[in-house]
């Protein structure tokens, strides 16, 4: 029932149009009904009457204009349905879509993504065929089995009860027959999700896959899921074929008995010749949408399996969402970290632990640490990509929990993720707004310093990055993703380990453009290098989810200890590169 009010309530939005493409079946079907009173009168007055033109072509001109009102009907009726079920599945895609861009990264982590764009891709239109061409044929046999039994009952009660009597036994067996349908259909779906998943993970890791030459293992990890799936579709198709074979049997056996008792009528002079025509055309009217059951029972099981399927995705709530939060629209400030520990969900062992950081407006704030030590999570926590705990990241005087989520990851600006988008460099560069200022972009890809790489390319800005960027260099695509950031001028700037692929001149002259751009602005550096982090106001350093060590380059050089020997193995790595 829950799931009818969320089907009905995106059809309502269109439901003058579905009413009235409901009203042209109807008419549809009533012509189609009228048709056969009229063979019935034509063949009796052949019968008991001689030959007249004008009556002849009284029923011709009759026929003719029925048959007409059926063509024009079933147009504006397919029309009307079947063009506002295309409508319905635009709205649906739109909200799914939306929904999907709102749930937390928590749920991509253990959500795959072939499953996801199987659900958009293939369960969707499955659905949308649902409530359009499967909502036509169950209403359509609905109304023949209506008005054709009505009129078939006028004209002889016992013939249509004893023509008819297989029917409930029928509808019995194809009752326990969809239901079965309905369970192999879900495992049907589920194994296309998980197909889709491995073809998905697979084009993504082309080069991988080849650079390890490990086409023939992949294929055959897809050998087994597309077996996996091939068979659960015979299963599927072998519960389907009995459908047509038991109503066409259920069918044969109707007309058998009317055959036998109304041609006994006709002989003995209990039923007209026209009657036998205009029960025998309605018997078959019956019967055609009785037949076409086993497709109307397809069509919506494999519906309602697609539609739970969504709707089981856009259950799922985001984790993080806004509440209480105040009326800001600036970061403007400083930041302090207090005490704050914090366990990814699933995970047994917490990932930071009794963080305490104080950072004033206009700092630079550098995070030093080994792989695995906790950095990036501290970034994520500062964005609200994963829930915080109330009073423990502070904001311009403001928990972080109440600061709206649009104001924090406008205001903020993180390059941790160097993904770029199959796009131009100028959309790439300029993803966070709409309109594009070219002057803009040049000088964000500028104190990036990637301009100079922009214009080597082919057709400069408007040079189409390729899928996952395969056409650029490490170097460039972080640079990239430093101006995709610098762009929005943001309050705060977190660059996380976003410079590791670029030469060291190159990241002076791009740490020496920050200074300047972010002057009056709060900045944190991550990386494991200390040459990212060295001019920094104040450098922590990382290791397991603790803070370790904590002060300036040269407070922390003094120490020898962690960040000492950190900065010592890395000086003689580069001695021995420059030396190599």
């Amino acid at each position: 029932m829950h799931n009818l009010k969320i089907i009905f309530k995106y059809m309502k939005k269109y439901k003058y149009r579905y009413i009235l493409g409901i009203l042209f079946l109807i008419m549809v079907d009533i012509l189609s009904v009228i048709l056969p009173l009229i063979l019935r009168d034509i063949t009796n007055y052949f019968v008991t009457n001689s030959y007249s033109t004008n009556i002849i072509i009284r029923y011709i001109l009759q026929i003719a204009l029925i048959g007409a009102g059926i063509s024009f009907g079933r147009l504006m009726w397919r029309y009307l349905i079947v063009g506002s079920s295309k409508k319905v599945e635009y709205d649906y895609r739109n909200d799914f879509f939306l929904h999907l861009e709102k749930l937390s990264l928590n749920f991509y982590n253990v959500n795959s993504t072939g499953n996801l764009m199987a659900l958009s891709t293939n369960d969707l239109p499955i659905f949308i065929n649902g409530i359009g061409s499967g909502l036509v044929l169950l209403l359509d046999t609905f109304i023949l089995i209506i008005a054709t039994g009505f009129q078939m009952f006028r004209i002889n009660t016992g013939l249509t009860l004893l023509s008819l009597s297989p029917l409930p036994l029928t509808a019995f067996i194809l009752f326990k027959i969809g239901i079965k349908m309905q369970r192999r259909y879900l495992k049907v779906q589920n194994a296309f999700g998980k197909l889709s998943n491995v073809i998905e993970e697979n084009l993504s890791g082309i080069r991988i896959i080849q650079s390890y030459n490990q086409e023939e293992s992949e294929i055959e990890k897809l050998n087994k899921m597309n077996v996996r799936y091939k068979d659960l579709n015979i299963s599927y198709a072998r519960l389907l074929s009995i459908f047509n074979p038991i109503l066409e049997n259920i069918g044969t056996i109707c007309y058998v008995i009317f055959l036998g008792i109304s041609g006994t009528y006709v002989i003995i002079g209990q039923f007209s010749l026209g009657d036998f025509i205009a029960f025998n055309s309605y018997l078959w009217s019956m019967i055609t949408p009785i037949l076409t059951i086993g497709m109307v029972i397809n069509i919506v099981q494999r519906a309602i399996v697609s539609f739970n399927r969504l709707e089981g995705i856009k259950l799922e709530k985001p984790d993080i969402f806004d509440s209480k939060t105040k009326d800001i629209d600036s970061l403007d400030g400083s930041l302090q970290i207090k005490n704050l520990t914090f366990t990814y969900p699933k995970n047994k062992a917490p990932s930071l632990k009794n963080i305490n950081i104080n950072l004033p407006k206009g700092k630079i704030l550098g995070i030093v640490g080994k792989t695995g030590s906790g950095k990036s999570t501290l970034t994520n926590l500062l964005i609200r990509l994963y829930n915080v705990p109330d009073n423990r990241i502070i904001i311009n005087n403001v928990d972080i929990n109440r600061i709206p989520l649009n104001t924090l990851r406008t205001k903020i600006g993180v390059v941790s993720d160097t993904f770029l988008f199959r796009d131009t460099v100028t959309e790439n560069i300029n993803f966070a707004y709409d309109n594009v200022d070219m002057d803009k972009i040049i000088e964000a890809s500028k104190n990036a310093e990637v301009y100079k790489n922009i214009m080597d390319f082919p057709e400069k800005f408007d040079t189409i990055i390729g899928e996952r960027a395969v056409t650029l260099s490490g170097g460039q695509k972080q640079r990239i993703a430093i101006a995709r950031a610098l762009i929005k001028n943001p309050d705060i700037l977190i660059l996380d380990d976003c410079l590791s692929a670029v030469d060291s001149k190159t990241e002076i002259s791009i740490l020496n453009n920050l200074k300047a751009i972010m002057k009056n602005k709060t900045s944190i550096i991550i990386s494991h290098r200390i040459s990212s982090v060295q001019y920094a106001n104040e450098i922590i350093v990382l290791d397991n989810g603790k803070i370790v060590e904590k002060g300036t380059h040269e407070d922390l050089i003094a120490k020898k200890g962690f960040y000492y020997n950190i900065y010592i193995n890395q000086q003689l790595k580069e001695k021995l590169s420059v030396e190599a």
